[in-house]
């Protein structure tokens, strides 16, 4: 069987679809391109976006703007539900992590995502989520490189250096996930804060 398709235009004439799949004998996440005239553009009966343990189903697709896709899916590889997203490219190659990359594994179930686009290549993906045993809405952003969450370094606290009559001044700073070396090969080790009059 072969449930549940979604699509989303390719920005060149052309869409792709994604669909529940069990061919393997559970359900996993598949993909296809289709061009203008209707034929076909990546591998024979789609490209497999996750073929983990288990079952995924439920994939919502938005275009990544580069005649790729976002998809993302509830996914049932561990004890619960949880949402996952992998992204592929015009060519039918997957980008992210193998079998994509987690949103949310939070206790309980999560599942119904649905996706948009945030402008910038990456997604804002949306669920309803049990972890508090009522069903509440929860959203992630993922980006263009399939990094979840908020990455800029943000302004936490300011606060005047007491009895200086007002010469120093105290700011911290959250800094960026990706101040990390591992991230980006070069960690940053401090912020600089300019004066302006």
């Amino acid at each position: 069987s072969q449930l549940t398709p979604t699509i989303a235009a390719d920005g060149t004439g052309g869409a792709i679809v994604t669909w529940d799949d069990n061919r393997s004998g559970n359900y996993d996440i598949y993909a296809q391109s289709v061009n203008a005239s209707g034929a076909v553009q990546w591998t024979s009966d789609g490209a497999a976006l996750c073929a983990a343990t288990g079952n995924q189903h439920s994939p919502a697709i938005v275009t990544d703007g580069l005649g790729g896709a976002i998809v993302t899916w509830t996914d049932l590889r561990g004890e619960t539900f949880d949402i996952y997203a992998q992204r592929v490219n015009a060519f039918g190659a997957v980008h992210w992590t193998a079998d994509g990359v987690a949103l949310c594994t939070a206790t309980e179930d999560q599942n119904s995502p649905m996706i948009a686009a945030d402008g910038s290549g990456g997604a804002i993906v949306t669920w309803k989520d049990l972890r508090d045993g009522i069903g509440d809405i929860y959203a992630e952003l993922i980006d263009a490189l399939g990094r979840a969450g908020v990455h800029e370094p943000a302004i936490a606290a300011v606060e005047d250096i007491p009895g200086d009559q007002g010469g120093w001044t105290r700011i911290r700073i959250a800094r960026s996930l990706l101040d990390d070396a591992v991230e980006t090969g070069y960690p940053v080790i401090s912020y600089n804060v300019w004066k302006r009059i």
